[in-house]
């Protein structure tokens, strides 16, 4: 492998086996999961469009641990690209993840496998993105009765996702102090949208 994409892949995990890696070095809030950057794997074997689930019926849990394994098996024999690729496209594949209340064993089972085959450090990077992504979808998540039972089983996961949502839920008083502070000079200058997202013409 040439020497110059070992010592980026190097490069990169180090930079992401740091609690800092989910934290925005301006405001020191949590990052949400879809700013969350992975680098570009130098092996070219990403995944194609990425289609969301759109039925309770379509399961995940395969594909889920299809990528952990991989990254499992690139820590294990220290292959940096495989573990960048696996981690690469899961977090594409969460990004399109619908959580359906039929759905939740599919994440379940992921976080399981992840915390049973990786080892017990300070920001491994497979857990801090699992523990981000149940901290942005705590609401939904905790309305399920065995997530819950899950999560009290106390352990590593319990610990990781508190800290996160603690971070997350500070990330969420910023913005709204950010916008009161915000709302009295600049309102005037921001520009309405319609339901559809698009910009709407002031009358002049």
């Amino acid at each position: 492998m040439n020497l110059d994409i070992q010592e980026y892949e190097s490069a990169l995990f180090e930079e992401m086996s740091k609690s800092e890696f989910l934290v925005d070095e301006q405001t020191a809030l949590l990052k949400p999961f879809e700013s969350l950057a992975f680098g570009r794997p130098a092996i070219n074997n990403t995944l194609g469009e990425i289609k969301a689930n759109t039925d309770e019926r379509e399961e995940l849990t395969d594909v889920f641990l299809c990528h952990a394994k991989l990254y499992v098996f690139g820590d294990k024999y220290d292959v940096q690209g495989l573990k960048l690729l696996a981690l690469h496209n899961l977090h594409r594949t969460l990004l399109h993840f619908t959580i359906f209340p039929a759905r939740v064993g599919d994440l379940m089972a992921l976080i399981l496998f992840t915390y049973e085959h990786t080892p017990e450090r300070n920001a491994e990077p497979l857990r801090m993105m699992l523990t981000n992504f149940c901290a942005w979808n705590i609401k939904r998540l905790s309305s399920d009765s065995g997530f819950m039972d899950f999560y009290d089983k106390g352990g590593s996961f319990a610990r990781d996702v508190l800290e996160n949502l603690v971070k997350r839920l500070s990330a969420e008083d910023f913005s709204v102090q950010n916008t009161k502070h915000n709302s009295g000079s600049l309102g005037s200058c921001i520009t309405p949208l319609n339901k559809r997202g698009h910009a709407v013409r002031r009358p002049l």
